[in-house]
């Protein structure tokens, strides 16, 4: 309880998420005012608070979720009722909006679009797909197109078991449809400053230092997408193998990626500005490059979510305050979900968030169990401990949404993490100094063999008999009891009691008993 008093946010996180779950399984219409009702008895408690403040201490904390949950899920009755518009709603001529920068596939452009403001369609999103030619490449975000209702056709996921219209919609997405050739026109360009087309052109201007440097093929892909986010140039079948592997995520700029910047930024600025009259300043420029990384890297909701905690936790510890890291998790899950109430079923989100909780947690309780005396047999511990903690997190959720998990995650692990460290150190240094002759083409030599080593570790592992386990039968019910022994061994490792041993081994009969009547009788 006192831990818990400690993090005020995992107080107002929760009613917040019993708000967008209420509104999910449980949708109706109900007045704002009844929401706005607890504002009255939070007004209440500070009335009575000089005369009956031990009597009425429980006003203020109950009228406080009380009106969280409300404002959650007003929130996402609001969003839930943009999502539902149906296409055939729409008029004959639709006017849309580039919100993004088109997307180059194979054989088409993605296009994410927002419909122009009228009384039935204000700010909905569409997913569209259009033939790539002449045209559709000279495309840029905040340019105007106009096409005909009558012309769209749904598009679908190519995976049938894969639910891809929820998947958009846990984005904001309404819906994704395919215009053939001739089903749509362009209407103008847009000469308005844009922060995503300034993004994405610096992006450009990045890759072509790779590029420049004589870096291509699927170097080139893995590097870009390590470095900035940007994997359109990464080959499929590479994509796979590293899925396979368990090592996707590195693919994907996260909390690693954006540590590591923080951490290289916070070092460089330590030796210019030294002692502790200039620690202001190092804090503050260090934050500023890791929010310049954060917008060119396209502001990914993953960017922005480590981003926010490492800010948080970088001005608690410049007002001298001790940073609750649990607490700074939640305070970021927080704003997230008031921002977009969907990011709670996005399925990045929820790993990302666990990922990060099971490392705080689990990570010193598994270092500890083996003691190396070795400096080398150490680190290799300390950074395998990180992965298999982060691993006993998500391997709940990775079985549910995909029936499948890697067998050889933690070699990949071993392997990719010190290598795309490396390789991302390099990339800094390399843009930094791409313009001075012989230092630049020795960097660039050596991010290419990094990479060419960490492709050439995947494709190997990839080739060993039965690194996957897939078609895994993982449904709702084991997803609940398994994350329910996961959250008691939590609280067990935290504090060690006999009512938590108990509990832990009563939901390990029921999930026993669950088991053996599933295959029994089911």
């Amino acid at each position: 309880m006192k831990d818990l008093c400690r993090m005020p946010f995992a107080r107002l996180l929760l009613p917040l998420v019993v708000g967008i779950l209420l509104q999910k399984y449980l949708p109706c219409e109900l007045p704002l005012s009844l929401f706005l009702l607890p504002l009255l008895f939070i007004a209440l408690h500070w009335l009575l608070k000089k005369r009956y403040s031990y009597e009425s201490r429980f006003l203020f904390g109950i009228s406080l979720c009380i009106f969280f949950m409300g404002i959650a899920y007003q929130r996402s009755a609001w969003q839930e009722r943009q999502l539902l518009t149906d296409a055939s709603t729409l008029q004959d001529h639709v006017l849309v909006k580039l919100i993004d920068v088109p997307v180059e596939k194979e054989r088409s452009i993605r296009l994410l679009v927002r419909m122009a403001s009228d009384s039935l369609h204000n700010g909905v999103k569409w997913q569209i797909h259009v033939k790539k030619d002449s045209v559709s490449s000279r495309l840029q975000e905040g340019d105007w197109i106009c096409f005909h209702s009558s012309m769209i056709r749904r598009r679908d996921g190519e995976n049938s078991s894969f639910d891809y219209e929820s998947f958009l919609r846990n984005k904001g997405i309404s819906g994704s449809f395919y215009l053939p050739t001739g089903g749509w026109t362009f209407v103008e360009h847009s000469h308005a400053f844009s922060f995503y087309r300034w993004s994405h052109s610096i992006q450009k201007k990045l890759v072509d230092v790779f590029r420049n440097q004589g870096i291509g093929g699927d170097e080139l892909g893995v590097l870009s997408a390590l470095s900035i986010g940007d994997k359109t140039l990464l080959d499929k079948d590479l994509k796979n193998s590293y899925s396979s592997t368990g090592a996707s995520h590195i693919l994907a700029v996260s909390g690693l990626h954006v540590g590591v910047v923080f951490w290289v930024f916070t070092q460089l600025l330590s030796q210019v500005f030294r002692g502790e009259k200039r620690r202001k300043m190092r804090v503050v420029l260090s934050l500023s490059a890791l929010w310049v990384y954060t917008f060119v890297t396209g502001l990914s909701p993953s960017v922005i979510r480590a981003s926010i905690m490492l800010s948080m936790v970088s001005v608690a510890l410049l007002l001298n305050r001790r940073a609750m890291v649990f607490n700074t998790v939640f305070a970021s899950a927080f704003m997230m979900l008031l921002y977009s109430p969907n990011y709670l079923f996005d399925v990045g989100f929820q790993l990302s968030y666990v990922a990060v909780l099971s490392i705080l947690v689990f990570q010193k309780p598994i270092y500890q169990a083996f003691v190396f005396r070795a400096k080398a047999l150490d680190k290799m511990w300390s950074l395998l401990s990180v992965s298999f903690a982060a691993q006993l997190g998500t391997m709940p959720l990775t079985l549910y949404y995909f029936h499948q998990i890697s067998n050889v995650f933690w070699l990949s692990g071993f392997i990719v993490i010190p290598l795309s460290t490396v390789i991302i150190y390099l990339s800094i240094f390399l843009w930094t100094i791409h313009w001075v002759p012989y230092v630049s083409g020795l960097t660039a030599f050596l991010v290419e063999k990094s990479v060419i080593c960490m492709n050439f570790s995947i494709s190997k592992m990839e080739s060993f008999h039965g690194i996957v386990c897939s078609n895994v039968r993982f449904e709702m019910v084991d997803l609940v009891l398994v994350g329910t022994l996961l959250c008691l061994l939590a609280m067990y490792v935290q504090k060690k009691t006999f009512l938590r041993v108990f509990s832990f081994l009563i939901v390990v009969f029921v999930y026993s008993v669950y088991q053996s009547i599933y295959k029994i009788f089911l």
